[in-house]
């Protein structure tokens, strides 16, 4: 399937004609050439619109912001509308403002996402995200306003291949025996069952707490997440002149102050972590690890989907990972020769006979 290209590049930067209005003005252009070539130009020509109206219709006849800057505004207010987030947001920002500066005028070629996305001091992973919210601009531009969409002509960066390791049972005990304070050992217990994000964790209000539940509010919205009866008693009794999360000036916690906390408790527990992913992260795939592995509880993945907070059930998938003791439980219990009660014989108890 092919796009109709909307736009023919000018001389003049950053401006594109549209088709149907460029037609117009080959007809008037048309006639005046055949009037000069008789001496006489008629004054009843309909008059050109001006370059910068020319520049800025679609075939639907809708306005376009003259410049990469001004659309990408509106693409903001549109994501906003949908309910993103101001840090997801932002991770939009970051990209779309290298995207202006390297391609101050659509349309857009594969070179500019390109070196919008490649900043040298990004990891693949980054990368990888940039690249997404790059094409979703892209996209963006094509569906509302019929520029042409580089990303179509631009191969699509592979999905990073997952190298975070959870925390086992030994280790998730010594992370909360590492915190050392009754907010730290709330925030501990917090992740281990209920699994939030930075944000959810410093967005929390005393009027998300209630008896054995708890609101959070992230970048998909907002969701209840059962929790036991006594962490929510323990959570109420914490809250000190309607704030529940202080810093050490007293004030509420940031994200960054959350971040900052657990990764303190993580060192003194011992525990390494990765730089890509905030320590907060590798308990939340630790929390889904041990939820999916938990033969106990019904529901499963589709249940533990509802309680992250995801819109797709893939983006599940990739936070359950395999733990090595799991495994050699499964395979203990699946144990074909166990099953069929064989003996297993001793070194020297058969004859050794040679074939020919």
């Amino acid at each position: 399937m092919t796009t109709t290209p909307y736009w023919f590049r000018t001389a003049q930067p950053g401006v594109f004609l549209n088709p149907a209005l460029m037609a117009v003005a080959v007809q008037i252009a048309a006639q005046m050439m055949a009037q000069a070539q008789s001496g006489a130009i008629p004054a009843d020509l309909p008059a050109l619109p001006e370059p910068a109206t020319l520049a800025l219709l679609t075939p639907a006849g809708l306005p376009v912001p003259g410049d990469t800057a001004a659309l990408v505004d509106q693409f903001l207010e549109h994501k906003k509308g949908q309910g993103l987030t101001d840090s997801a947001l932002a991770g939009y920002r970051r990209v779309l403002d290298r995207l202006t500066d390297v391609a101050p005028w659509p349309p857009y070629e594969p070179k500019h996402i390109i070196a919008a996305v490649n900043k040298e001091t990004w990891n693949y992973r980054t990368r990888f995200t940039m690249d997404a919210n790059a094409r979703a601009f892209c996209n963006w531009c094509e569906f509302q306003y019929g520029i042409p969409n580089a990303a179509r002509r631009l191969g699509k960066m592979k999905r990073p291949a997952s190298q975070r390791r959870v925390l086992n049972r030994d280790d998730l005990r010594k992370v909360y025996e590492a915190a050392s304070t009754e907010r730290d050992r709330l925030i501990i217990l917090l992740c281990f069952e209920a699994g939030p994000r930075t944000g959810e964790i410093a967005g929390m209000r005393p009027g998300d707490i209630d008896d054995g539940q708890i609101e959070l509010r992230g970048k998909t919205g907002e969701r209840p997440v059962p929790v036991s009866r006594e962490l929510t008693d323990a959570l109420k009794a914490h809250v000190r002149d309607g704030i529940l999360w202080r810093n050490l000036r007293g004030k509420p916690m940031s994200s960054r102050d959350v971040t900052y906390a657990v990764n303190q408790i993580m060192k003194r527990a011992g525990v390494r972590t990765w730089k890509w992913h905030s320590s907060v992260h590798l308990l939340r795939h630790s929390f889904a690890t041990h939820y999916a592995n938990n033969r106990s509880r019904p529901g499963g993945i589709p249940h533990l989907q509802r309680l992250m907070g995801h819109k797709q059930l893939a983006t599940t998938a990739t936070y359950v990972h395999l733990l090595p003791e799991d495994l050699a439980d499964d395979q203990e219990r699946a144990n074909l020769a166990r099953q069929l009660a064989l003996d297993i014989p001793e070194v020297g108890e058969m004859a050794v006979v040679h074939h020919q």
